[in-house]
């Protein structure tokens, strides 16, 4: 084959344009690198070693060469690293996992994405990017086999959990930390460092869940793991000192949690007083809001176990506070602030206690910190008096039942963002095979005919094996419903067990205790024999509603009659006969024909079981009930004057425990405000 006269004018041309280009290209990579080298020099200041890597990069950029990029920003991030620059940190850390998914680099994905996790939930207060990101960077360094990544991203996860509130799940994270890094054969010191903070953080949970020996038993082995660190600075500061104050300081707060005042103020005292490693001085000049703690859980350990010196603990106090005001620390603020309120409300300085309770309540409520709010808030309700204090009171039960939701949304949020990146993540494989798919299809244009055909042929076999793969998922799904109804019928038959349960002691044994408590009542008087009759026409009438009991285990229409006068009816009879005064108050128009059966039998059977204990035991002279309607929220209290009871002990009769019941199949919620000699109120909510 001949070549033609004027393409041998063209490929010289050609081939100059071509050289011409690599040369240019080889420059520009030695410009990078040069630059690269200048900003590792660490003799320079880090803001010029800064100018050095982003001339480097935006030289990458022109490149178009990912992998050359990638490396760029990487220098960038390790000095704004260096500089403590969390914000840039965070968008370099984006641009890198970017660059390092398209380059396939599964290390600096995880680690990337662990960083990103850190800086969405510490920087930008985006918990939920935060799950995302460490859940992407927890698969990528367990499918790297990297035990310790592994460890550290669970820690983080864990944390973000604690910080959430989801205490039980953060529990099984650490504890998989702490597993991961005991395989690991070499203890170096990151790996004592990470196993540190894993207890660290299982003594926090732990004390939030009020498993207060628990917490001092993963403190103390956060303590004695903590000597085993090396000292790596001259000063008094390294780590491991550093760790040994706070694990001190919680393990005093535990003492101070489970009320032993002593042994939290041995503990206190000990770190500004006796410790080789910290002193009142040093601690105040180096670490000066761990001192302020320290000081004003003094006060507070000292007010709480008894001590008259008011004068030395108000000194505590206000140091400590003012540090806190100097250092602008909302969070002890508000801690602070609260702790003093406990002790001017105790030695009677209602003022005081008040104007320093709303300053913790302002702070407590800029940072988010509920614990605190509800604190402040609860100590308002007691200073103040009347309506005020009514309105801080329900402010605080309303915060508290925010919490609780906010909890259980929290671990309904984690599990749905786990899926969700799930589900990110196979639709990403597959977009990147469909893509792989289509490229391979358009770089075969030339074969086209037979890969219609193989394609057809593929097609076919598909379609078959799908064919034999739905038979075998409608096999297993008949199979499952044919379980699950196994399931449901036994589950059935419990359930009408304890209804049985339920209804012989809510209401016959309720009404056959009436009744013997008034015929008792009737012999001891001889006024009320005449009534003995009626009584007996009780015991008959109760009688029948065995036996119609006995032909139906589930009777929901026990209150076809009008429900407000059945109600009316039953508590005049009962406090009549038992010669109690009673009140029935409607906060607001109730239409009970539009309420469902089963919430009416359930309220009903907890009223004659609540009106039946204060006869028994409440040695009341008036009980008063309440009803109203909020929206969708049906909402009744029962209130008497009696001698109370402790809250806190374990119920041994099984007629509470029926009520909780009833209220928790009603997915109702029910609170018991009780004290010695200051009566009972019972609230419930059920919503409708």
């Amino acid at each position: 084959m001949l070549i033609k006269p004027y393409l041998l004018f063209i490929l010289p041309f050609f081939c100059i344009c071509l050289s011409a280009q690599n040369d240019d290209f080889k420059q520009t990579l030695d410009s990078i690198q040069y630059l690269r080298k200048l900003s590792d020099n660490e003799n320079s200041s880090l803001e010029k070693r800064l100018g050095y890597a982003k001339r480097a990069s935006a030289l990458s950029y022109k490149t178009k060469v990912d992998s050359i990029i990638y490396k760029s920003n990487i220098k960038i991030f390790t000095i704004y690293s260096s500089m403590s620059n969390l914000e840039m940190m965070g968008k370099y850390s984006y641009k890198i996992l970017k660059l390092a998914e398209k380059l396939n680099d599964s290390l600096r994905i995880g680690t990337s994405s662990h960083n990103l996790g850190w800086y969405s939930s510490n920087i930008k207060n985006e918990n939920d990017s935060a799950y995302y990101y460490y859940y992407k960077a927890l698969k990528t360094f367990k499918k790297l086999k990297n035990s310790y990544l592994e460890s550290d991203v669970l820690n983080s996860l864990a944390t973000l959990q604690a910080i959430e509130k989801n205490y039980l799940e953060s529990d099984a994270n650490i504890v998989r930390a702490l597993k991961t890094l005991e395989n690991l054969n070499e203890k170096t010191k990151d790996v004592l460092v990470s196993t540190v903070d894993c207890y660290i953080l299982l003594g926090n949970n732990s004390a939030y869940l009020k498993l207060y020996d628990k917490a001092l038993n993963n403190y103390k082995k956060a303590l004695s793991i903590s000597y085993l660190l090396p000292s790596d600075f001259p000063n008094n500061y390294s780590y491991r000192n550093t760790a040994r104050l706070y694990i001190n300081i919680n393990i005093a707060e535990i003492f101070k949690y489970k009320k032993e005042h002593k042994k939290a103020l041995s503990v206190y005292k000990d770190l500004l007083q006796n410790s080789p490693t910290f002193s009142r001085d040093s601690l105040l000049k180096k670490d000066p809001l761990s001192y302020a703690a320290i000081l004003n859980n003094i006060a507070y350990n000292s007010f709480r176990d008894g001590s008259l010196n008011y004068d030395k603990i108000k000194r505590e106090f206000i140091e400590a506070f003012t540090i806190f005001i100097s250092k602008n620390s909302s969070q002890n603020i508000a801690a602070s602030a609260n702790d003093m309120a406990e002790f001017y409300e105790a030695i009677n300085q209602k003022d005081s206690a008040f104007i320093i309770s709303k300053m913790g309540y302002k702070h407590a409520l800029t940072i988010k910190n509920y614990e605190e709010v509800s604190r402040s808030l609860l100590m308002l309700s007691k200073l103040e008096k009347g309506e005020k204090g009514k309105k801080y009171l329900y402010e605080h039960i309303k915060l508290n039942d925010s919490l609780l939701d906010a909890e259980r949304n929290a671990r309904n949020k984690f599990a749905r963002i786990k899926f969700e990146t799930d589900n990110y993540i196979a639709e990403a494989k597959r977009l990147k095979t469909r893509n792989g798919l289509l490229l391979f299809i358009g770089g075969g244009v030339v074969l086209s005919l037979i890969l219609l055909l193989v394609l057809r042929h593929q097609k076919l076999r598909l379609h078959n094996l799908q064919h034999v793969n739905d038979q075998q998922k409608s096999n297993e799904r008949i199979y499952s419903l044919l379980i699950k109804e196994q399931s449901e019928l036994e589950s059935t038959k419990l359930t009408e067990r304890h209804e049985i349960g339920e209804e012989l002691h809510d209401g016959i044994l309720n009404r056959l205790t009436g009744t013997r408590l008034g015929l008792e009542f009737s012999i001891m008087d001889n006024e009320f024999k005449n009534d003995l009759n009626s009584y007996l026409n009780e015991i008959k009438t109760i009688e029948k509603d065995v036996l119609s009991l006995a032909h139906n285990l589930k009777n929901t229409r026990v209150l076809n009659t009008n429900f407000d006068t059945h109600i009316k009816g039953y508590i005049k009879k009962q406090c009549e006969i038992n010669k109690l005064q009673f009140q029935i108050d409607y906060r607001s128009k109730i239409a009970w024909k539009d309420i469902n059966d089963i919430i009416r039998v359930n309220l009903f059977r907890i009223i004659q079981e609540s009106l039946q204990n204060i006869i028994k035991h409440a040695q009341a002279s008036l009980v008063t009930f309440y009803f109203s309607l909020d929206g969708n929220t049906l909402k009744a209290n029962i209130t008497d004057n009696g001698v109370g009871f402790n809250t806190q002990q374990n119920f041994k009769g099984i007629g509470v425990k029926n009520i909780k019941s009833r209220v928790s199949k009603l997915s109702g919620t029910i609170y018991f405000n009780s004290a010695n000699n200051k009566g009972t109120t019972i609230t419930i909510q059920l919503p409708i």
